[in-house]
């Protein structure tokens, strides 16, 4: 399941300096109260009733806390952040609570709560980031916000998410190759209920058979995600019943992109478009090697990864990149799914989303 490795045996007198230095941050967070809610645009009236059912819980929590009744303040907290997930300040005092009570998980988990629907540089962000690094420095999740700002991802009660993998299609023209914005979806969502309009979609000619286990294997690597009850998805044959659509190209309009994904949603619930490159500027010999590491990059922006982490080792890293050799051939470095990139999706799983795949 999770790494359990425990935190720091520190001495009474460690103890209590470690834990004045991370109520300092805290405090400090307060005087930038203002930053610690998302844009104004995004506050809806579930976000008021979420604050106001929590805010007893949150007293109760902070009370005990002062009076170093640590067991009592974790249990009105995690109560607090049941009802309020999206709140900095319940999901700080939590990781507290959580520090005293030697519970290494839930502290790097309630701060992670934090920093992915924040700026990592600056504000509430970068003071999670701060507290977090203090005691786990191999670990540093990463925003996951969309380019409005919003937390984008699937929900349990629709899962199992359904995934079709097409063998070689590609979309029409206008879309194949392609970003996808919000133009295009009022003409493009109602083909994709039409078992018709996928038996005429043109075939990619570098499609080759085996690239359909190349997009297996990427799906393979996120099945921690399932064991850990995260997600649950399953691969089926008909395209009109699926969530998430993987089409193909030889190549992407922008250079050096060999992979997209589009979220076609527009306030319901709408379908996940990812396109993989068969040739673009992959080296010959490293085709089938990046279209699994570029197919694991992309489900991730289909859970809801949404941004791109700064980590190089991530695989949600915005740069995948392969070295060349002597010889004019090309290596590809060992990227795989770091404890970060775990970090950061049980954490977006584990807060409430503003809109749902």
């Amino acid at each position: 399941m999770y790494d359990r490795t425990p935190l720091p045996v520190l001495k009474p007198a460690m103890r209590k300096r470690a834990i004045v230095r991370l109520a300092a941050l805290f405090l400090s967070v307060l005087v930038l109260i203002t930053t610690w809610c998302l844009p104004l645009k995004h506050v809806k009236a579930q976000d008021k009733q979420d604050a106001s059912a929590a805010a007893p819980e949150f007293e109760k929590g902070k009370k005990a806390f002062d009076k170093k009744n640590y067991p009592e303040a974790l249990k009105h907290l995690t109560a607090a952040a049941r009802l309020n997930s999206r709140s900095a300040p319940v999901q700080y005092y939590l990781a507290l609570a959580a520090l005293q009570n030697g519970d290494s998980v839930l502290f790097k988990r309630a701060l992670s709560r934090i920093i992915i629907t924040h700026q990592i540089h600056e504000g509430p962000g970068k003071q999670a980031m701060d507290a977090l690094l203090r005691y786990a420095p191999d670990c540093k999740p990463y925003p996951v916000l969309n380019p409005n700002g919003m937390v984008l991802r699937f929900v349990k009660s629709q899962m199992p998410i359904k995934i079709y993998i097409s063998q070689g299609s590609m979309l029409p023209p206008q879309y194949a190759g392609k970003t996808i914005g919000r133009l295009h979806i009022p003409t493009l969502m109602p083909l994709l209920s039409q078992s018709a309009f996928f038996a005429r979609l043109p075939k990619d000619p570098n499609y080759q058979s085996g690239y359909y286990q190349c997009v297996m294997r990427a799906l393979h690597k996120w099945d921690w995600a399932n064991a850990e009850g995260i997600l649950s998805y399953q691969v089926v044959s008909d395209p009109t019943t699926a969530d998430i659509l993987v089409f193909w190209c030889p190549k992407f309009e922008i250079p050096n992109m060999n992979g997209y994904t589009a979220d076609l949603n527009l306030g319901d619930k709408g379908k996940v478009i990812l396109q993989l490159a068969t040739r673009g500027n992959m080296p010959p010999n490293l085709v089938s090697d990046l279209i699994v590491l570029n197919a694991t990059h992309e489900l991730g922006h289909c859970w809801g990864l949404e941004g791109h982490s700064p980590n190089p080792d991530d695989i949600m890293n915005f740069k995948l990149l392969w070295i060349y050799t002597a010889g004019g051939g090309a290596n590809l470095p060992k990227y795989g799914i770091s404890e970060s990139d775990r970090m950061t999706l049980r954490a977006l799983y584990d807060i409430a989303p503003d809109q749902v795949k």
